[in-house]
């Protein structure tokens, strides 16, 4: 059985081409974009912090205190996938130490901020219950949350990290709405327990090391050393961390749920339909490109394929769906500790 995860509908309600390239096809870029790459190193460096925590549950480390040996795994994790890369030439490599320090930098006072107590990079499969009440016989949801934290009793706080360039309003305001963050609090309630969602954006620093700079009465200054471009950020965060962290804890009231469920429903039955089509008349006329969208997020990575550039085939590989999800036990539950082994609580959400 597929599984459908929040990325997936997101990405055919955003453009049904887009999703046939990367969700049909499996096609991906080979040179991942800067930011997509930012964002899953910081992501593993954090998950690396908290594996470096032995506990005997989640809700026995207290959040403001953790073992120096964390913050080291997480410089670790940082430094092992720069390390890993390969720049095609020395201003590329001079990008890539630059966005180093700026990752570990942000990694680092993220911990310190908020701690290490929610548990990191959980994974979940649920039935997906159509609109007339019974699980679907195609699809599966499924998604990873990049944490969750004990509150209090049966209530988890899911926290949602986005490692952005900016911090804008907008971002803020659409957040009732935030279809990913829902769908983790409906996997939460699934299972019986209460939810809210900390909402977490950190922004990459948009400085860079003061170049050399020549002067005609005093000595030459040589320029800034990543060591001391490394402090100076340190600096400026902690002098300013509402320029660069900002959280918000929603809590989604049971409308809003219920509408969420109906379009996600109707999203799982639009690819059906999308997949009838180009069975029938070829994936241009089931999986439509919608242009709209193609300046997003720096660019779309398949706007080589869409405009029919020559060799463009050759910029991509082939990876599995659901590349974000690792192998799961196939019971279906969230993990044993947010919810039964058996049953499915709230097996009405229709």
């Amino acid at each position: 059985m597929e599984l459908l995860t929040h990325t997936k509908r997101r990405d055919f309600l955003n453009c049904p081409r887009y999703f046939y390239h990367r969700h049909e096809q499996g096609l991906e870029l080979i040179a991942k974009k800067a930011g997509r790459r930012r964002g899953t190193i910081f992501g593993d460096a954090l998950q690396a912090a908290r594996d470096a925590v032995v506990i005997p549950t989640v809700t026995s480390l207290d959040k403001t205190r953790f073992p120096a040996s964390a913050l080291k795994a997480a410089m670790d994790s940082i430094d092992a996938s720069y390390d890993e890369l390969h720049p095609r030439d020395q201003a590329e490599a001079t990008d890539q130490e630059i966005e180093r320090v700026k990752v570990r930098v942000m990694a680092g006072l993220y911990i310190v901020r908020y701690g290490l107590a929610a548990r990191r990079e959980v994974e979940f499969e649920l039935p997906l219950w159509t609109i007339t009440g019974g699980a679907s016989k195609t699809f599966r949801r499924a998604g990873k949350i990049d944490g969750i934290e004990v509150v209090r009793p049966q209530v988890g706080r899911v926290i949602e990290d986005k490692f952005v360039a900016q911090i804008q309003k907008a971002m803020i305001d659409r957040l009732p709405l935030d279809a990913q963050a829902t769908e983790y609090v409906d996997a939460l309630l699934s299972k019986g327990w209460g939810a809210e969602v900390a909402y977490r954006h950190t922004r990459v620093p948009g400085k860079n090391p003061l170049p050399p700079k020549q002067f005609k009465t005093k000595d030459d200054y040589p320029g800034e050393t990543l060591d001391e471009f490394e402090q100076r950020l340190v600096e400026d965060v902690n002098d300013r961390p509402e320029s660069y962290f900002d959280e918000q804890i929603l809590i989604f009231p049971q409308v809003h749920l219920a509408d969420y469920r109906s379009g996600r429903s109707a999203t799982a039955r639009m690819i059906q339909d999308a997949r009838l089509r180009a069975a029938h008349h070829g994936h241009q006329f089931g999986f439509p490109m919608n242009p709209s969208r193609c300046w997003e997020f720096g660019g779309c990575e398949y706007i080589p394929l869409c405009t029919k550039q020559p060799d463009a085939i050759d910029r991509y590989t082939i990876v599995p769906d659901n590349v974000e999800l690792r192998e799961r036990d196939t019971d279906g539950t969230v993990t044993d500790e947010y919810g039964p082994t058996g049953g499915e609580a709230g097996a009405d959400q229709a």
